[in-house]
């Protein structure tokens, strides 16, 4: 009889368990991926290629805001001819929101780049939509699309 009174409570307890732990795979997962976008801003501003190559996924497709499509090979190339970083040139990711689901996530993000010329200061405004999967333990970005917001 006691052990009949048992059950429910170890099966509750059991349930709430699983449940934990699944929310603090998620949470860890969510962290990583938060750290691995501020990790691809940083590189992206530094025209940091070797970060990029670690980051992107070989199969990377990127649409631009303005429609083109490059993959991971073009990505890279443009970095060893990109201009210098210029002084007060920033990215700043103003809104990051994750959503797993198993071994795929996907990013949104909504960032601010302020890119300085001679005479101005240029501030745009951008959602991007990014595609991550983890293989062998690691996250990869798989598909990138930007649209310029403001």
């Amino acid at each position: 009889m006691r052990a009949s009174r048992l059950f429910p409570l170890s099966l509750a307890l059991w349930t709430v368990a699983a449940g934990v732990s699944a929310q603090s795979v998620e949470d860890e997962s969510s962290r990583e991926l938060r750290a691995l976008e501020d990790q691809l801003s940083k590189a992206l501003v530094e025209r940091d290629a070797a970060t990029l190559d670690r980051l992107w996924h070989d199969h990377l497709i990127l649409i631009s805001p303005n429609g083109s499509r490059t993959g991971k090979a073009q990505r890279l190339a443009l970095q060893g001819t990109a201009t210098p970083r210029a002084a007060g040139e920033t990215n700043v990711n103003d809104e990051v929101s994750v959503r797993i689901e198993g071994t795929t996530a996907v990013v949104l993000v909504r960032s601010t780049w302020t890119t300085p010329s001679p005479t101005s200061m240029s501030v745009g405004k951008y959602r991007a939509l990014h595609v991550w999967t983890r293989e062998a333990g690691l996250w990869r970005l798989l598909a990138v699309q930007i649209i310029l917001i403001a």
